[in-house]
């Protein structure tokens, strides 16, 4: 089973926690220095990304509308690896 990265970005190695972490999208946020949303933007259509959600509800009590959906995700370590080298920047010498 793997195990949750759950070490301060300052103390994650340069290509995270080791190969069997999985990161939460506030880790990934802090490692990238991005904005949680724009995390959710760049991993949330990546194959091998674990979503977790609980449906919608349509219609509560009385036909009221009903609860939003509620969404986790759970990013692999391999998956971490393959948006960030297609993030970095290659400068030609």
């Amino acid at each position: 089973m793997s195990s949750y990265s759950t070490l301060p970005a300052n103390q994650l190695q340069q290509d995270g926690a080791n190969e069997k972490s999985i990161f939460t999208v506030d880790e990934l946020a802090a490692l990238h220095g991005f904005s949680r949303r724009t995390v959710i933007r760049l991993y949330q259509s990546e194959p091998g990304v674990l979503v977790l959600e609980r449906p919608e509800i349509p219609y509560g009590k009385r036909g009221r509308k009903g609860k939003r959906k509620y969404r986790s995700f759970r990013i692999p370590h391999d998956v971490y690896l393959r948006v960030r080298r297609r993030l970095e920047v290659r400068s030609e010498m």
